[in-house]
């Protein structure tokens, strides 16, 4: 695994969410803190994670799934917290919802997923 890689492709899927994320809350007008929009972000998070890593992936040999995922986590909850949270959400406990955590974890799994299925 490429670290610089993993982070560039983490912050690329951060960059693609975020985008996608103010479509749906000023596009739509949908509530942050409600089920619909914290249920169809964790859908396309899941969705966008795949494609970034199949891409990251189509030139590593033997892709780290679990590492790249945890890179991508990380690198998307630092951003969350150093730009999400100060300029729009004003309120860190964003970062422990409920919803937040499961999508960081649905994430990983996906990472996990794409490079498996990159190996066969």
């Amino acid at each position: 695994m490429n670290l610089k890689r993993s982070v560039l492709y983490g912050a690329l899927f951060w960059v693609i969410l975020f985008i996608l994320a103010s479509v749906l809350l000023f596009g739509f007008g949908l509530d942050s803190e409600g089920m619909i929009f914290n249920i169809s972000i964790i859908v396309i998070g899941i969705i966008v994670v795949a494609i970034v890593s199949h891409f990251q992936f189509k030139k590593e040999r033997n892709p780290n799934g679990l590492m790249t995922g945890i890179v991508y986590a990380l690198v998307s909850i630092i951003l969350d917290a150093v730009i999400t949270v100060p300029l729009f959400i004003n309120d860190y406990a964003m970062l422990f919802n409920l919803y937040y955590l499961i999508s960081v974890i649905l994430g990983i799994i996906t990472v996990v997923i794409v490079a498996g299925l990159k190996k066969k």
